[in-house]
Formats: C-alpha cells, sequence, structure tokens
C-alpha cells in the first residue's frame, strides 16, 4: 500500500478538494476519493514520491525558471 495525494474538483461548487489515501496504486486511490466524494467529476492523484519531487522543483526553481515555464506552456497550446 502506497501513500497518494488525491485532487478533486466539483465543477458545480466550483471547488477544489486535496484528500491523502492509502491504496495499491493510482486507479484505486482515485477512484475511492470519487466514490466517497460522488459530486466530484473526476480526480488525478500523486504518490508521496512524486509530491516530494514536485515540491523540491518547485522550491530550488526560480520566479524567472517558472514564469519561463509557464510562457513556454503557453506557446506550445495555441
Amino acid at each position: 500500500m502506497k501513500k497518494f495525494l488525491v485532487v478533486s474538483y466539483d465543477g458545480d461548487q466550483q471547488q477544489w478538494f486535496y484528500d491523502i489515501v492509502v491504496a495499491a496504486d493510482d486507479e484505486q486511490a482515485k477512484a475511492s476519493i470519487l466514490e466517497v466524494r460522488s459530486y466530484c467529476q473526476d480526480a488525478d492523484c500523486f504518490s508521496a514520491a512524486d509530491f516530494l519531487k514536485l515540491a523540491r522543483s518547485l522550491r530550488v526553481k526560480t520566479r524567472k525558471q517558472i514564469e519561463r515555464d509557464l510562457q513556454t506552456l503557453i506557446a506550445e497550446h495555441k
């Protein structure tokens, strides 16, 4: 069993939810939250290791790097 951060969204109420669950895999983690939060349209999750990697990246990236990454993302989706 692994630890996951599951992010779900209720479009009707325009509200985000952040839940920590223990599950065998990411699909089970998402399914367990969508069962409990049946009003949510979808969910995504991060394993504890993925979340720590993301947090480290956020901590070490400079503001300029983050802004450049966003501009690259915008250009790719035009």
